[in-house]
């Protein structure tokens, strides 16, 4: 994604200490491998992040409860995104990561989220990582995925279209339980990759 000029980015040194930031747009350079938990918990500023490298992780409750953030940006692989690292973020509308891993309540409450693209390096969702998310209309889930937990979309009662690995095709209710109104499902088949 392209920057903006107002870009506040920091080092790890910086982001040692609690984060008292009041840049709308905040990256990070490539010393900083991993945010910390709580890191901006509750900042009011953020409305952008980008993530130009790769990351290790995003920490528990990295970000939670940053109501005015609208974008993430993530142009390599984050390997985990940790429990609770954007729940709560109330105007984030759309998300999409090269992520390994989805961590017990990601994004629940998520209220704006209406799209969650997930590629081919994603291997696990944890339980309720897309709960309460009452915008989602559509997820695409990609062939990698090797566990899905119970509960991952409670409350999401707004999605419209599915896309899911074969494997889960005979499960999909036990994760997808509240989504009485899905429209279209899409099964991936290993037809598809070859």
């Amino acid at each position: 994604a392209e920057k903006p000029a107002d870009l506040k980015v920091y080092k790890s040194t910086d982001i040692q200490a609690q984060m008292a930031n009041d840049a709308k747009n905040v990256g990070f350079d490539k010393s900083v491998l991993s945010t910390l938990d709580n890191m901006m918990e509750g900042n009011k500023s953020v409305e952008a992040l980008y993530f130009d490298h790769k990351m290790n992780m995003i920490g528990t409750a990295s970000f939670k409860n940053c109501t005015n953030l609208k974008e993430v940006h993530f142009d390599e692989v984050v390997d985990v995104i940790g429990d609770e690292a954007f729940a709560g973020c109330t105007s984030l509308k759309e998300f999409s990561a090269s992520t390994s891993t989805y961590g017990l309540d990601a994004f629940k409450g998520c209220t704006s989220l209406t799209t969650v693209k997930m590629d081919d390096t994603g291997w696990k969702i944890r339980e309720g990582a897309l709960a309460e998310c009452t915008s989602l209309k559509t997820v695409i889930i990609p062939m990698t995925i090797d566990a899905i937990e119970e509960n991952v979309f409670n409350g999401s009662k707004a999605i419209e279209e599915l896309t899911i690995p074969y494997n889960y095709k005979d499960r999909m209710y036990t994760f997808c339980s509240d989504a009485k109104g899905i429209k279209k499902i899409f099964v991936l088949t290993p037809a598809l990759y070859q």
